[in-house]
């Protein structure tokens, strides 16, 4: 039973995770006092806040040399609309 996957269903999508990682996740999650669908949501939403600008400007240098300059000042302004 160790190898039993959880799945967990989150605004229409669906995370598999392996049975000790559902348990270590439990664990964080009460030591927060919150339960572990609080805390998942949480957890990713620190995340992607965090790492959003990193990926925005790498996706921006890597177009710089693929398009105009043009294009990629308008395509870097699109990323930041992406922020707001």
């Amino acid at each position: 039973m160790k190898n039993l996957l959880f799945v967990f269903i989150m605004e229409k999508e669906i995370i598999e995770l392996p049975a000790d990682t559902k348990r270590r996740l439990t664990y964080l999650a009460m030591q927060q006092g919150v339960s572990l669908k609080s805390f998942i949501e949480s957890e990713l939403e620190r995340i992607a806040e965090e790492e959003e600008d990193e990926i925005l400007y790498e996706l921006s240098m890597e177009t710089e040399g693929e398009l105009s300059q043009q294009e990629h000042e308008e395509f870097v302004k699109y990323l930041n609309s992406l922020k707001e």
